[in-house]
């Protein structure tokens, strides 16, 4: 193992070289600015004779133990670090560079007692970097190079001296930029020390440096999972697993995790070899076994309808075609590779380009598909609003897009509050789940989400009160496949903000027999006026596959909080508790399949 005090080779030629000079002392610092600079070889040439000339000499032995650790063997050079350390017992250089030598030479517990003999004797405060000079050089003049400050850091990570450690770790980084693993152990140091923010830095970096590692993205997880950034943590995880499980869609795991964190350039290469992985793309076009043939089209991130579940994977052979802007998709091989195409490109606003290119695609391929792309572009919420509205037994809230420039003045404040009314909704566009969304009660009101946002463009839609009688808010989904509607859950909650995993639905037995009692009988649960309208928003939205989020009000009439179809269905994470809400979700993932089918076989 060559000696981790420098970066150079050890060997290389620097020319033609002039004889030693014949006096010691001459030789004596020449063969030390050897050591210095890497050059072992030459140090080698001068140090034995030297150690005879000056045989009390401890720096002469420190050095002829570096040089010969240097060129590779640190067994051999573990006689002259005892020798330097005899002479001078106390220099806590001699003794850690001994100990790290020790660990290169695989003995690590005799390496631990001299490392800690060193830490035991170093100030309990001051400045890091003074704290972990000692193990940094062979000699005082000499710069560390990046494998000796990242051995040095793990080292002392291990004995608790986190700011030397830290210190070690940022000087590793520093010195060798294109490498992952300093800034992986930096992150997890800085973590300990509780420099969240710091250490988010650290792994992002790392992440981008080295994808292909599950640990940077499971060390990004937990660090933005600390910042609330819940979207971000699923994803990281999602590739941390596919590289660990080395998944078929490791690819496009990875992909969409240097997505997340902005690294667009690197995550388009990623999704280029997700491609390449596809049976079109390597072989002839898959037989099947039998099995219907479902390509299904997605756009990168998470613009997609949640598929995992909905798509029966046992019953069909799934492949996943990404959107791609610019890469050339043999469609003729394509259209003999699948039966039939499942758009999952589901978002208007976050996948516009993949809605886009999706609609190309469909066109060029000529198969039957499953929620056209152009069908997707009239679910943004302003369009669909506007597609909606007018069903009778149905309350479509005013909802408009606004650029956030035209409402940094009170005259474009109070145009959109008169346009839309107040009190009004305000979200980013592309967003979801409840992200960065607010009640606005007036004008100011506005002024002050601006102050904190800092998306380009929002949505501004009109807020309706739908408080039940008894005080609790109610947000029903449903789910159309092929206009046939199915209901999916009932959430039910405290607050106007109404989303499934923040009620008390797992706490209230009251409350999940309630959602039960729906599921069993939806047109009797929300009465003869909201079914009427249901039926009409399913004829409205030209989707094969959709889902609604709405109320019911107490004039028995419905409230439309959005109309898309990115929603999820899943099986429920505590199957014992929710047992009623599998059936459900078994009957939406059937009926799709069943579509699928009859798609297919009217080709």
């Amino acid at each position: 193992m060559r000696s981790p005090g420098n970066g150079s080779t050890g060997n290389g030629s620097t020319g033609s070289v002039a004889a030693p000079p014949d006096d010691p002392n001459a030789r004596r610092r020449l063969a030390l600015d050897h050591v210095a600079s890497g050059r072992f070889d030459a140090a080698l040439a001068l140090l034995p004779r030297l150690a005879a000339e000056f045989p009390h000499d401890a720096v002469v032995q420190l050095a002829l133990a570096e040089a010969i650790w240097g060129a590779g063997d640190a067994a051999a050079a573990l006689p002259w670090f005892e020798a330097a350390l005899t002479r001078d017992p106390a220099c806590l250089r001699i003794r850690a560079r001994y100990g790290l030598a020790l660990l290169a030479a695989a003995r690590p517990t005799d390496s631990l007692a001299q490392l800690e003999a060193v830490m035991a004797a170093l100030p309990l405060a001051g400045p890091p970097e003074a704290m972990a000079e000692p193990f940094m050089a062979p000699l005082a003049f000499e710069p560390i190079a990046a494998d000796a400050a990242l051995q040095l850091g793990q080292v002392l990570l291990a004995a608790g001296l986190l700011d030397p450690a830290i210190a070690a770790l940022r000087r590793a980084a520093a010195l060798d930029p294109s490498a992952a693993q300093p800034l992986l152990i930096l992150g997890s140091a800085l973590e300990m020390r509780g420099d969240e923010g710091a250490a988010h830095e650290a792994f992002h970096s790392a992440a981008r440096l080295d994808p292909g590692e599950p640990l940077v993205w499971t060390a990004l997880a937990r660090a933005v999972r600390r910042f609330g950034q819940t979207k971000d943590a699923e994803t990281y995880d999602m590739a941390a697993l596919a590289l660990s499980r080395d998944l078929a869609d490791r690819e496009l795991s990875v992909g969409n995790a240097l997505l997340a964190a902005g690294a667009t350039d690197a995550a388009h290469d990623w999704f280029a070899h997700s491609l390449a992985r596809t049976s079109w793309a390597r072989a002839a076009a898959a037989s099947g076994n039998g099995r219907l043939r479902v390509g299904v089209l997605a756009a990168a991130g998470r613009a997609n309808t949640p598929f995992d579940f909905i798509l029966d994977g046992a019953a069909h052979q799934l492949e996943v075609v990404l959107m791609l802007d610019g890469f050339a998709y043999p469609h003729a091989r394509i259209a003999a590779s699948y039966d039939v195409l499942f758009n999952a490109v589901a978002d208007a606003d976050q996948g516009a380009d993949a809605v886009r290119l999706a609609a190309g695609f469909v066109d060029r391929v000529a198969l039957p598909v499953l929620n056209h792309p152009r069908a997707i572009a009239d679910t943004a919420r302003e369009r669909i609003a506007a597609r909606l509205a007018g069903i009778d037994g149905c309350t479509v809230p005013a909802t408009g897009r606004y650029a956030t420039r035209s409402l940094s003045g009170a005259e474009g404040r109070a145009r959109a509050a008169a346009e839309i009314g107040l009190p009004l909704l305000a979200r980013p566009v592309g967003s979801h789940g409840g992200t960065r969304l607010e009640r606005i009660e007036s004008e100011a009101a506005i002024e002050a989400y601006l102050a904190w946002t800092t998306t380009d463009e929002l949505y501004l839609t009109r807020y309706h009160e739908f408080q039940s009688r008894d005080g609790f808010y109610r947000k029903y989904r449903f789910i159309y496949v092929d206009g046939k509607i199915l209901p999916y859950h009932l959430a039910i909650g405290g607050d106007w903000l109404v989303h499934y995993v923040r009620t008390p639905m797992a706490e209230e037995t009251a409350l999940r027999d309630e959602e039960a009692a729906f599921l069993a009988d939806w047109r009797g649960h929300v009465g003869a006026r909201a079914a009427a309208a249901r039926v009409e928003i399913g004829a409205r939205t030209a989707l094969d596959y959709c889902g609604v989020d709405c109320a019911v009000l107490p004039d028995g009439g419905l409230l439309l909080f959005e109309c898309n179809a990115a929603m999820l269905v899943r099986h429920s994470a505590q199957p014992a508790m929710f047992d009623y809400k599998r059936a459900p979700a078994e009957r939406i993932r059937a009926a799709v399949s069943r579509l699928l089918e009859r798609r297919a076989a009217a080709r």
